[in-house]
């Protein structure tokens, strides 16, 4: 594969990974209120409904899990997760052609410019604007590498995954017999989610802009997401805690 088409590929994983990560967030903003809001845990885990919301409030949270392993750990060539984009981003040719990119990008409506004198001094600073956009995309760059180390050691996402291998398979073996899961065996607690899952969505956008040079409305997006949770738990006072 030519390094224009290895950097389209990449380009695909990370709208891809920004679609699955969008729908990680959706299921977690429904399990929070499930987890930390007072109003709902007392209205629906100890009421007529509580076996149904443990079953459900369980399942998010897996899900959840589940997510997190996928889209940070999974290494397939043609998986879109964190460590596939980030490992294609290391090759210095494909890093090169997105760096590149990013300038023409940057540069299209100079070059476009048809007024003589216009044009002759964008030409003349076109150099110092290439050197001075090269330099911004290794500094992020540099950023999110730094920001992958820290999150692909984190306890949390060695937990997911182990959970995710585990809940693949829905039980485990132990003297030639099936037995239930335990997941409070498997070092990983409720609160644990959103700290990872903020780490992701940080990781996310810096792919995203060292990619497709874009960035994502995520204050309109927390706004939606909040507003269907309250919706479907029907919470009025409409501030979770």
């Amino acid at each position: 594969m030519g390094t224009a088409a290895s950097t389209e590929r990449v380009s695909a994983h990370a709208t891809y990974l920004l679609n699955d990560f969008l729908q990680l967030r959706e299921r977690y903003e429904m399990l929070h209120p499930m987890l930390f809001d007072a109003q709902v845990v007392s209205q629906y885990g100890s009421s007529k409904q509580a076996r149904g919301y443990i079953v459900l409030r369980r399942s998010l949270f897996l899900s959840c899990c589940q997510d997190i392993a996928k889209l940070v750990r999974d290494s397939d060539s043609n998986t879109p997760s964190i460590t596939r984009i980030l490992t294609d981003l290391a090759l210095p040719t494909i890093r090169a052609d997105l760096r590149q990119r990013i300038c023409d990008a940057e540069l299209s409506s100079e070059r476009l410019e048809t007024d003589p004198t216009l044009a002759a001094i964008y030409r003349a600073r076109e150099p110092d604007q290439i050197t001075k956009y090269g330099a911004e995309f290794d500094e992020k760059y540099d950023a999110a590498m730094t920001a992958w180390e820290q999150l692909q050691g984190c306890a949390v996402v060695k937990a997911c995954y182990t959970i995710r291998n585990k809940i693949t398979a829905h039980t485990e073996i132990s003297r030639s017999t099936y037995q239930p899961i335990d997941i409070s065996t498997l070092g990983i607690t409720y609160d644990g989610l959103k700290p990872t899952i903020d780490a992701m969505q940080d990781l996310v956008e810096m792919i995203g802009g060292l990619v497709r040079g874009a960035s994502f409305t995520w204050e309109r997006f927390n706004s939606v997401m909040t507003e269907s949770a309250y919706d479907f738990w029907e919470d009025k006072t409409r501030g979770f805690t």
